[in-house]
């Protein structure tokens, strides 16, 4: 005999209710908390679910000012390095990525290389309205 619904003081619930687990509860949270989140942005309410996501989008704001005039500061001082020499930061991106194997890193960039120049062939003579 299997239980068709459960009652418990005059609510009447399923029988699925008697399975969930503290995980199932904590993903039902979460999804809250993001839908939450999501309107508290939509209509810019200030929530403390919100507020990192804020924040975030006020140094963009921010950033994007200070790299379309001359105004400064310390955090945009990188970014405008890396704007202005992105070759940079790739050697230095390259010598901090970890090396498999004994090849070292030499072979995978020549590779990248060959593979940007397959690439820019897949036109075919084509072009966006031709």
């Amino acid at each position: 005999m299997g239980k068709l619904s459960v009652y418990d003081n005059g609510s009447v619930f399923d029988p699925e209710v008697l399975n969930l687990t503290e995980d199932d509860l904590v993903e039902k949270f979460a999804a809250g908390v993001s839908l939450v989140t999501a309107l508290s942005l939509s209509i810019s309410y200030p929530t403390i679910a919100a507020a990192p996501h804020m924040f975030i989008n006020a140094y963009k704001n921010v950033l994007a000012v200070a790299l379309a005039t001359e105004y400064s500061f310390p955090q945009a001082e990188n970014v405008k390095e890396f704007l202005k020499d992105p070759s940079k930061f790739a050697v230095a991106a390259a010598a901090a990525a970890p090396v498999s194997g004994e090849s070292g890193g030499a072979p995978v960039a020549a590779a990248v290389v060959e593979e940007a120049a397959e690439e820019s062939d897949g036109d075919m003579g084509f072009d966006l309205f031709g």
